[in-house]
């Protein structure tokens, strides 16, 4: 039987749906607990709370998703670990973004 490395795991993981899923995966092997640790961008189709997303990948330095969900979501607490915000395929309208999270946006 072939293993597949920690890297291209955590690339599948990019593009896994659902947090029963993930919560399955992470189970698996070490490879895929490392897989976890490699991501630096959370995966798009999963729209959790961002502290569950803090929890499960724990390097995530880059959210992406909808500006409305980045909002609603994100915390002062967990501003820090954040160094920048993607919604890029999404509309955003530049009123709606906070001045102290201005400059973490993708423009």
């Amino acid at each position: 039987m072939t293993k597949l490395e920690p890297f291209y795991l955590s690339s599948v993981l990019l593009y896994v749906k659902g947090m029963t899923t993930v919560r399955r995966l992470k189970e698996v092997s070490k490879n895929t607990a490392m897989a976890f640790e490699m991501l630096h961008i959370n995966p798009q189709n999963i729209s959790s709370g961002i502290n569950w997303l803090f929890k499960t990948f724990p390097n995530i330095n880059t959210i992406q998703g909808p500006c409305d969900y980045v909002l609603r979501e994100i915390k002062k607490e967990c501003l820090y670990k954040i160094s920048w915000i993607d919604s890029s395929l999404s509309i955003t309208h530049a009123n709606k973004i906070k001045p102290e999270i201005e400059e973490k946006f993708v423009k």
